[in-house]
């Protein structure tokens, strides 16, 4: 639990950056569960709202026991810190069920997870806390800055939508208070539209992140809000004429004849 409150979310890459970078709470989980498979495999993440409560619960599948325990205390803890984060929850509006026997006093794992804390009731760390603040503005994304034109603030807009796979015009244009045909309107007087604006953004992103890291070419089309690997291999390809991983390799390939 030291180790999960200390965590870089950083350093988990997309997924971590994922669990932050949602216009709200709900879209940070949904963001967080969409890019999972590219961190870890076998964790099962769901989201239940019921009686006025959300219940989002993470399972380790076909782990073992004790493993698990430790794991769990750790993602307990670096969630619970997350969600508190994102929305400004107070400890005691937000209860941690773990699924495993205590193994310290219940004071100790309420300060440590800073929230209320249960234990063995169910077979999945489970955070629950009450729905409305599952569509509250995330903190961490801060105002607009003053007199921002709706469309400059686009692009701020777009990473956060792509991880959560919602990268279209009707979302855009509601998170900036326009219509969809006001958006486009405006897009069109500058020359542009917003289908051109994600194709670019997207390009640079997937450049930028095939020449630096490591991602499976799968979850990086998954962070760009493409639901299915065989059409960002097709965009890309559209944009540089070849595959993403022919890319990858001219790449690491230039960086360490630069460097030699």
């Amino acid at each position: 639990m030291d180790l999960a409150a200390a965590a870089d979310a950083g350093r988990l890459g997309l997924t971590g950056r994922a669990l932050f970078a949602g216009r709200t709470l709900r879209e940070c989980l949904a963001s967080h569960a969409r890019l999972m498979p590219g961190l870890q495999a076998g964790v099962m993440l769901r989201l239940e709202e019921s009686n006025g409560l959300a219940h989002w619960s993470h399972r380790l599948a076909g782990s073992d026991a004790g493993h698990a325990k430790v794991l769990n205390e750790g993602i307990a803890g670096f969630v619970a810190s997350a969600v508190k984060a994102v929305t400004g929850m107070a400890p005691e509006q937000l209860t941690v069920s773990l699924p495993h026997r205590a193994e310290a006093p219940l004071r100790i794992y309420e300060e440590k997870l800073g929230a209320r804390v249960t234990f063995g009731a169910r077979d999945a760390i489970v955070w629950t806390f009450d729905c409305r603040w599952l569509d509250r503005a995330n903190l961490l994304l801060g105002p607009a800055p003053p007199g921002e034109d709706p469309v400059g603030a686009l692009p701020r807009l777009f990473e956060s939508s792509a991880f959560s796979g919602s990268l279209g015009l009707a979302d855009a244009a509601r998170s900036l208070g326009l219509s969809p045909r006001s958006l486009q309107r405006r897009l069109g007087a500058l020359g542009t539209s917003f289908e051109a604006l994600v194709d670019a953004w997207r390009h640079r992103q997937a450049c930028a992140q095939l020449a630096t890291a490591s991602l499976p070419v799968g979850t990086i089309g998954r962070a760009l809000g493409y639901s299915d690997p065989a059409h960002f291999v097709r965009a890309f390809r559209r944009w540089e004429g070849r595959t993403p991983l022919a890319f990858r390799h001219a790449a690491q390939h230039a960086g360490s004849t630069a460097s030699a």
